[in-house]
């Protein structure tokens, strides 16, 4: 074994060089310096891995409104046919069950654009970037038209105000000069 830093020749167990007084032993561990390219990195994996789990909750809230849709329609169907409630008219919760279930495959689409989306910017990959830019662009219209609708809490109105400050700093950070050229 040779010290790296002198060149001197020494036994296999030596862990500081006789030489020069260098740690040369298996025990030393240098310490890389975490670089500005590595911390905009961390921003991009806190981007994928919030993207991703939303996403995948979005989906999940699809799945399972498609499931109470198809079984409230169901429902719907066997009341009508009921020999007590013939003549009952359901069309407007049957009205009611084709929006919720529009609603629904829209939640299951948006949630697995997400999720593919934070795929590709996980993997720095170009078209993943620009799909999340154009998911969290798709999102701000949609919460603030859903702020102008009426009798909204106080706490929901905050939470939708809170999303669209979260995806104006998401849209400015991927739209960053030094983050396109990660992509290119």
């Amino acid at each position: 074994m040779f010290c790296p830093e002198c060149g001197k020749g020494m036994e296999a167990d030596t862990l500081f060089c006789p030489e020069c007084g260098a740690k040369v032993g298996a025990d030393v561990k240098t310490a890389s310096p975490v670089t500005q390219k590595d911390k905009k990195r961390m921003g991009l994996i806190f981007i994928s891995i919030f993207t991703g789990f939303g996403g995948f909750l979005l989906m999940l809230i699809g799945i399972f409104g498609l499931s109470a849709t198809y079984a409230g329609l169901s429902l719907f169907g066997v009341l009508s046919a009921s020999p007590f409630l013939k003549g009952a008219d359901f069309s407007e919760e049957s009205n009611l069950g084709l929006w919720a279930g529009l609603l629904s495959y829209f939640a299951v689409l948006i949630g697995t654009l997400s999720m593919t989306g934070a795929y590709g910017l996980w993997n720095l990959v170009g078209w993943g970037r620009r799909l999340i830019i154009a998911l969290y662009m798709l999102s701000i219209p949609i919460n603030f038209f859903s702020l102008i609708g009426s009798g909204h809490a106080f706490e929901r109105i905050v939470l939708m105000l809170v999303w669209i400050i979260i995806s104006i700093l998401i849209i400015l950070y991927l739209s960053m000069p030094d983050i396109k050229k990660i992509f290119q």
